[in-house]
This record gives C-alpha cells, structure tokens and sequence, in this order.
C-alpha cells in the first residue's frame, strides 16, 4: 500500500495549491532514511520530489570531538581520529559507535576490529544496506563496480549517491567511507 500512501501525501501538497484557503495551513514535514526513489514507482506520485530537501551533512572531525565529548569523551585522540577515519564521519554511525563505548559494550580496539562484521558494532545498519540491494540486483551489481573499479554510469550511480553508499571523489567513485568499503568489498 505504500503508492497509495505516497499518492494520498501528495495529493494534499497539490490540493494547497488548487484550494489554497482551505489548505493554506497545511505543512508537510517528512523524514526519511533512505533513497525515496527506492520505494516509490511513480515519481508523479512522490511527496519526495516537491518542498525542500534538507540533506545532513557528514561530521568534521570537530564535530566529531563535540559528540565526542557529550557521550563523555570514552576514546583517547588516537582512537578518536581512527574512528573519524572509518566512519567518515557519517552522522548515525558516529553517534551510535560513541553510545556503544560510553555504555562500555565494546572497547575501541575491539570496535573498530569488528566494524565491517556481521556480528559487530554496525552489523544491523550494513545487514539492512544488503537487504535493500538484494532487492534490486541492478543497484547490487552497480556498488560491487563501485567498490572494485570506480567507475558506475547511468541512473544507478545517481541512485548509490543518493542513497549515501558512495560519493564521487576526483572523478573517482568510491565508498562513502572506510566501513562501507571494507563492508562491500568483502561481500559484493
């Protein structure tokens, strides 16, 4: 039911503009996850494509060090900087590797040992990224080419950036970070 549900958001975004007194109080505020072109079939249907997209960037690594800080600083430097590097600092990853050792279920070694693992720190998150390109075996194929040559060409490239798993550096194409590298290599 997820078109009709898609097509009903957007119906009453349209109906602000074709009855605008009746609706002029209406506001729309939608967060997402994932790449919407993923789940939707009619991008005329979409609620996605219209409004403005807000899109959170990555940490700086003094961002990180502020996250850092409120989860009461459980890294030295070192550990702080190798943990920026891995992660580049992608926003939910960052904050849930400082949550795991604040709460002293992993230590540093042991997290950034088992990063790319099934079983590890970020198993959930990289298990659900496989899911989602199981289901599209032409996106599974374009982030095995990303992460072994670089290069991807048509929709798909703009589908794999848009979806966070990997941006483009000098006209390269590469994983959005080290996890995700060392993640996707090993199982693609």
């Amino acid at each position: 039911f997820s078109s009709d549900f898609f097509g009903l958001l957007r119906s009453w975004h349209n109906k602000r503009g074709t009855r605008p007194q009746a609706w002029r109080s209406f506001s729309l505020a939608m967060v997402i996850s994932t790449e919407p072109g993923m789940l939707i079939d009619n991008l005329s249907q979409s609620p996605f494509n219209v409004g403005t997209n807000v899109k959170p960037e990555d940490f700086s690594f003094d961002e990180t060090r502020q996250v850092h800080a409120v989860h009461g600083q459980p890294l030295r430097e070192p550990e702080l900087k190798a943990l920026h590097d891995l992660l580049d600092g992608h926003p939910y990853l960052t904050r849930k590797a400082l949550y795991l050792l604040s709460k002293r279920r992993y230590q540093p070694d042991e997290l950034l040992k088992e990063a790319d693992s099934e079983t590890g720190p970020f198993g959930d998150h990289l298990r659900a990224l496989m899911v989602r390109l199981h289901m599209r075996p032409d996106l599974q194929a374009a982030m095995r080419s990303a992460v072994r040559s670089g290069v991807v060409d048509g929709p798909v490239r703009h589908r794999l950036i848009a979806g966070g798993l990997i941006k483009e550096r000098a006209g390269r194409l590469v994983a959005r970070n080290s996890l995700y590298e060392r993640y996707f290599h090993r199982v693609l």
